[in-house]
C-alpha cells in the first residue's frame, strides 16, 4: 500500500467513524482525542485509519496509523 492510497482513503472519507479519548499517561495531553476513519481508495481497497491531532511548532499536525488487509 502506498502513501497515495492512504491519502485517497482519507480524502474520500464521508465522515469520521468514531472519536475516542485516550487516557494513557504516556500521551502528550491528558485526554488526547483519537479519530477513526474507515473508507475505500479509488481501487476499492478499504483502509482503517486512526489519527490524532497534536501541536508541533505552533501548528496542528495530524498523525496517522494505517491498517489494511489485501486479499489475494
Amino acid at each position: 500500500m502506498s502513501v497515495e492510497d492512504v491519502l485517497e482513503s482519507i480524502v474520500n472519507a464521508n465522515a469520521i467513524k468514531k472519536t475516542l479519548r485516550s487516557r494513557s499517561r504516556r500521551r502528550t495531553t491528558a485526554r488526547e482525542r483519537l479519530f477513526i476513519i474507515e473508507s475505500p481508495t479509488y481501487s476499492g481497497v478499504w483502509v482503517y485509519t486512526k489519527g490524532a491531532l497534536r501541536q508541533k511548532g505552533g501548528q496542528e499536525v495530524f498523525y496517522v496509523f494505517v491498517s489494511s488487509k489485501l486479499a489475494e
